[in-house]
């Protein structure tokens, strides 16, 4: 039902972000992330010419913006028509001064969902208005988990906190003589993306579009708000982490490594300088990204940092639909497609991630 001091407020869709009050709203907002910002949604679109961003907003009587939800539509044959706030986001909260905008939202989210002829919504949702969005006959997918390291302390004092095993790794990391790069230049993003291009392949992911990551790099790295470490090891270059910073959080966006030195535990040392400079540059919390429920190593991996984990679920609107995000890496289709890209050439992998890429989000 809709709260009657609500109905003096006014709903908004635009195509435009409404300039800078909306990144001052985000900015200001406790749930306001990276993935708010309409610099995100200038990445996104930049990128992906299949998606459209849409920015829900409320605003006051005095015309002041309380409420908004970035929302995108994805255009595919493919996989289908779909609204997704927000594509290639962790997650992507509604912004709400009152709880019960929620209904405003959703009720704006629903005309959008007609008039776009979508087959379904997908909200990343990880905060308390889970119960809302369940009222409202979302269903609810809860295949990821995400892991927060609170930066409340030196990291030398967290040490104290990480598993022994996490601890005996970065010891013999220090003994391995691996030097640390910050990237500045493309060059130094063109080494990234290879590195990260092979690493997908060796586990039977599609690469990601170049141009995904030179627009985040054109767009995030002037603001600061980018960062691109590499880890050099006997002159070669073993491991890579790019990571997006926004208000008091760094985040782990993607990561890559040669997995020849993995044995002198070069992912450790990244990491570890990782948030050490996220301490240093005044960040208060470490985002170690999206795993899969599945992926028992890897979970177990970012526990081991004394992190804590919560769920990451995603909501999907009508009902019916939920079922298809159910663990995707489960399926049968998944685990084929996980092996063809093992197996095929790297320039046929390269055009059937173009051509896929072209339907995500």
């Amino acid at each position: 039902m809709l709260n009657p001091l609500s109905l003096t407020n006014s709903i908004t869709i635009s195509k435009k972000s409404p300039g800078d009050d909306w990144n001052i709203f985000v900015q200001r907002h406790p749930l306001g992330t990276i993935y708010h910002t309409s610099e995100w949604m200038d990445v996104i679109e930049q990128s992906f010419k299949h998606i459209t961003g849409y920015l829900i907003t409320i605003r006051n009587k005095r015309g002041e913006i309380i409420g908004g939800l970035p929302v995108y539509f994805v255009n595919s044959w493919l996989i289908g028509r779909r609204l997704v706030s927000a594509p290639f986001a962790l997650y992507c909260d509604p912004l709400l001064s009152d709880p019960s905008d929620l209904d405003l939202i959703f009720a704006a989210l629903m005309d959008l969902y007609k008039s776009s002829k979508s087959r379904y919504i997908e909200l990343r949702a990880a905060t308390t208005i889970q119960s809302n969005l369940i009222k409202l006959n979302f269903a609810v997918s809860r295949s990821y988990k995400t892991h927060n390291l609170k930066l409340d302390q030196p990291p030398e004092h967290l040490l104290k906190y990480f598993h022994r095993n996490t601890a005996c790794s970065l010891r013999r990391a220090f003994k391995s003589n691996i030097g640390l790069r910050y990237g500045e230049k493309e060059s130094d993003l063109l080494i990234f993306y290879r590195m990260l291009r092979n690493s997908r392949k060796r586990i039977g992911l599609p690469p990601i579009p170049y141009k995904f990551f030179k627009t985040l790099w054109d767009v995030f790295k002037p603001l600061g708000k980018l960062d691109l470490l590499l880890a050099v090891a006997d002159g070669e270059f073993g491991a890579s982490k790019l990571l997006l910073k926004h208000r008091d959080t760094v985040f782990f966006e993607y990561g890559c490594d040669v997995i020849e030195f993995r044995k002198r535990r070069i992912n450790h040392f990244l990491e570890w300088e990782a948030i050490k400079m996220a301490y240093a540059q005044g960040y208060r919390k470490y985002n170690f990204g999206r795993t899969s429920i599945t992926n028992h190593g890897l979970l177990d991996y970012k526990k081991r940092w004394g992190s804590k984990e919560s769920d990451l679920p995603k909501f999907i609107f009508p009902k019916s639909y939920g079922k298809r995000h159910q663990t995707p890496e489960l399926s049968l289709k998944y685990r084929i497609a996980r092996k063809v890209f093992k197996k095929v050439p790297r320039n046929i992998a390269m055009i059937l991630g173009e051509f896929l890429y072209r339907h995500m989000g």
